[in-house]
C-alpha cells in the first residue's frame, strides 16, 4: 500500500457492508506504544454499556510502529477472559501499519508476511469466539498492546468492537443530572436521590 512513515493508513475506506463506524464501539485515542520509554506494554480501556450474550465479536485496531514483529496485542474482557489476537508477525509490507479487523471468519489466516496493514479484515492469531462466546457484552473492555524489544516505539490510534454482527450499535449514555430542589449548592451535591428514565 502507499504510505507516508510515521501516518496510519485505513483499512476501511469504503468498506460499507461492514458498516464500520456504526456498528463498532470505538475508543479513539493517540498514546504511545508503549506509553514511556521504548519497550514495556500500552493498556487501554473502555466501558460498554449494551447488554447482550456475545454470539461473535469482531476487533478493530489502528496503530503505527516501526517494526510490527516487536508487537503482542491482546484484547481482555469484563470478566477477565482474553485472547492474544496478534504475536510479532511480520507484514509484507514497509508501511508500519497495524491497523484491521479481526475476524474469526475473515478469508486470510495471520502468518508471517501474509498480513498488510491496507487489508480489511484478517483473522486473528486466536480465535476470539471461542473464547468470548456467550460472555456479556456490558463491562470493562481492555485492549493491551506490548513491545517486546528496545529501540522503537509507536503510536495507537484508535481500537473497537463490534458484537453480534451488529450494524448499528447501541448507544452508551454518560448524563449528569441535578433534580431541581434537590441540590445543594454550597455542599456541592443532591440532598435526595431519584430516578430518570432516557429514551
Amino acid at each position: 500500500p502507499a504510505a507516508i512513515n510515521n501516518q496510519p493508513v485505513s483499512p476501511v475506506n469504503r468498506n460499507a457492508n461492514n458498516r464500520f463506524s456504526d456498528g463498532f464501539y470505538m475508543n479513539f485515542i493517540t498514546q504511545n506504544i508503549p506509553l514511556s520509554g521504548t519497550s514495556g506494554t500500552l493498556n487501554n480501556s473502555f466501558v460498554v454499556n449494551f447488554d447482550s450474550p456475545i454470539n461473535d465479536i469482531k476487533l478493530f485496531v489502528a496503530l503505527n510502529h516501526t517494526n510490527s514483529s516487536n508487537l503482542e496485542i491482546v484484547l481482555r474482557g469484563p470478566n477477565s477472559d482474553s485472547v492474544k489476537v496478534f504475536d510479532k508477525r511480520i507484514s509484507n509490507s514497509k508501511d508500519n501499519n497495524v491497523i484491521t479487523i479481526f475476524n474469526d471468519f475473515a478469508d486470510s489466516s495471520l502468518i508471517d508476511e501474509r498480513y498488510s496493514s491496507f487489508y480489511t479484515q484478517i483473522k486473528p492469531e486466536n480465535n476470539l469466539n471461542s473464547v468470548f462466546f456467550g460472555d456479556n457484552t456490558k463491562g470493562t473492555w481492555t485492549i493491551s498492546v506490548r513491545d517486546v524489544a528496545t529501540g522503537d516505539v509507536g503510536v495507537l490510534y484508535a481500537w473497537g468492537i463490534q458484537f453480534n454482527n451488529q450494524n448499528i450499535r447501541q448507544k452508551n449514555l454518560d448524563c449528569t443530572v441535578f433534580f431541581e430542589g434537590f441540590y445543594n449548592e454550597s455542599l456541592n451535591r443532591m440532598t435526595s436521590t431519584d430516578t430518570v428514565k432516557a429514551y
